[in-house]
């Protein structure tokens, strides 16, 4: 268990932002999380790094980003499979993965502290104050083929694959004859499951596949774009993406040694590996000036345990249970 000062939960502005007790709370956790993927990383000598906007904050603000409150990280692929292999036996009680080979319906990673809300003081105690569910985002890198048709056909595949996946549940399937943006709600049109059944019948022509018509199809559809997007794992790369965001940038690629090595910086109270090649990565991801500190809104509801809090709230207050001060801090 990694050591706090009292002083560190405290609610405090940082660059303009204000950032509540809880967040801090919630960030003590995360470093907890991240504490124990790094045992179990430098135990098998697996190597991970700062990635998205933790790599910025690590760099910029030598922790979060005050208007953040998720923990990025990112693997090479063949680090991953190693770290999941390991992870699944040697993380403390109570942690799991979630994945797209477990139980997640999403090509990111996710190594959480527990599955439930609980107020138990042994957790409480143990994760600094915070009942809520908490977890470790962690983002793949795969190598990208060397060859332009066969990076066409990747994607073009991974595109396929995925929005099939995606929209499953949805009534929406296909694109537009004038658009070819699968990732678009607004250029898709209305498909039958008839249509949807025959379009998982040329994935499985095209893939030299059968799916199990009694399992989930959309988990059998996720599980293969993961698997698209690791087709050149065992390869010597040139460059490295992340496969999805590849789909959407082209420019978003990096040279393989920019990933080559890792090098410690300060984060919080701790500090957290880094590509080495970090000032150039962070300038093709956010542009020259990214040590200018700016605020956005993030990519997802802020903070991000909100819905857990309302539920936790609306328990105990069904229940006459006064809800302690910190809670709402």
């Amino acid at each position: 268990m990694l050591q706090f000062e009292p002083s560190y939960f405290n609610a405090e502005d940082r660059d303009g932002f204000h950032i509540k007790s809880m967040v801090k709370r919630c960030w003590a956790v995360q470093l907890e999380i991240l504490h124990q993927i790094d045992i179990i990383c430098k135990r098998h000598n697996i190597m991970y790094y700062a990635e998205c906007g933790t790599l910025l904050g690590a760099v910029r603000h030598h922790g979060f980003i005050p208007w953040d409150d998720d923990l990025d990280i990112g693997m090479r692929r063949v680090d991953y499979t190693r770290f999941v292999h390991y992870a699944k036996t040697e993380l403390p009680e109570g942690y799991h993965i979630v994945n797209v080979q477990g139980e997640g319906m999403h090509l990111i990673c996710r190594v959480a502290n527990t599955h439930n809300i609980t107020t138990d003081p042994k957790h409480l105690e143990k994760f600094h104050g915070f009942p809520y569910v908490c977890g470790i985002d962690l983002f793949i890198t795969d190598n990208i083929p060397t060859n332009k048709n066969e990076e066409d056909i990747l994607l073009d595949l991974f595109a396929a694959v995925n929005s099939l996946a995606l929209t499953w549940n949805k009534k929406v399937i296909h694109t537009k004859e004038d658009s070819d943006n699968f990732f678009d709600e607004d250029s898709v049109e209305y498909a039958t499951m008839e249509e949807k059944m025959e379009l998982v019948n040329q994935v499985e022509e095209l893939c030299n596949i059968k799916l199990d018509p009694n399992q989930s199809i959309e988990r059998q559809l996720l599980i293969l774009s993961d698997r698209i997007c690791a087709m050149y794992w065992n390869d010597e790369p040139n460059e490295v993406s992340l496969i999805p965001d590849l789909y959407i940038n082209r420019e978003f690629r990096f040279p393989a040694s920019y990933y080559a090595y890792t090098i410690e910086v300060p984060f919080e109270n701790t500090t957290i590996p880094v590509p080495v090649e970090y000032d150039k990565i962070l300038k093709k991801r956010y542009g020259e000036d990214y040590m200018t500190p700016l605020q956005c809104p993030s990519s997802h509801e802020y903070p991000f345990y909100r819905n857990q809090e309302e539920i936790l709230f609306k328990q105990m207050e069904e229940l006459n249970i006064p809800i302690p001060a910190f809670l709402k801090e």
